[in-house]
Parts: C-alpha cells; sequence; structure tokens
C-alpha cells in the first residue's frame, strides 16, 4: 500500500533540518581543505523554520574571525544546499553556538566545584581525625 506524503512521520522543516545537516558537514569538510581555519569548526545541527524561509546552524563554539569566516562562505553553502535539493526557495542561513553545548559547558562547571568542595571538605575531616 503507497503511503500518502501528507501522512509523514515528522514534518518537512524536521526532514530538511537533518538534510542540510548532512550537506552543510560535507560542505564544511570540503572547505576545511582548502582553508585550514575551518578545520576546527564542528556543526552540532540545524534547524529550519517551518516556512523554509531562515534556516539556523549549530556550531560547537564560534569566535568573532570563524563567524566572519563562515559568513565569507555563506553562498557556497548556500549553493551546496541549492545543488542538491529541489527546493525553490533557499534559506538565510544563521550561523551560532549551541546552546546545549554552553548550557552543558556550565553545568559541567557547577559539578566541578562542588566536587572540589566536596574534597576539601572530606580532607578537613580527615584532617580533624588526625
Amino acid at each position: 500500500m503507497a503511503r500518502n506524503p501528507s501522512q509523514r512521520s515528522f514534518p518537512r522543516a524536521e526532514r530538511l533540518s537533518s538534510l542540510f545537516a548532512e550537506i552543510l558537514a560535507e560542505e564544511i569538510e570540503r572547505i576545511a581543505y582548502i582553508d585550514d581555519r575551518v578545520f576546527l569548526i564542528t556543526l552540532t545541527g540545524v534547524e529550519v523554520d517551518p516556512d523554509i524561509r531562515h534556516a539556523t546552524i549549530f556550531f560547537n563554539s564560534l569566535t568573532d574571525e570563524q563567524y566572519e569566516l563562515l559568513d565569507e562562505y555563506k553562498a557556497r553553502l548556500k549553493s551546496a544546499i541549492a545543488s542538491k535539493t529541489r527546493l525553490k526557495r533557499i534559506p538565510q542561513l544563521k550561523f551560532v553556538v549551541d546552546p546545549a553545548i554552553e548550557g552543558g559547558n556550565k553545568i559541567d562547571t557547577v559539578l566541578q566545584k562542588i566536587v572540589i568542595r566536596d574534597e576539601i571538605v572530606v580532607d578537613k575531616e580527615n584532617y580533624k581525625n588526625l
């Protein structure tokens, strides 16, 4: 039985997000062979708006230089999306640092402080017992 396209298991924007992530990761890897400055940039995800006018591309971390570098290659990245999809409109690309990674780093820092504080307390208790 043929499946009706309107009965997809997840929305079009989510499917495009996955496709764009794959296309952009491949293209960033190609660019890294040409430009060493791109080598340490890691794409962590893509989120496409439901109207497909904007796409937010998430990275592990970005310096000001890397933002400028990505803006420099924005046309090439959009061209890669256009050549590998059959979309009438290619979304505007926005590059941001992945908030999940920033949040994870903050949690990790807090946990490390707690562990260090507990170790100091344990050491003080052990010192009193001597």
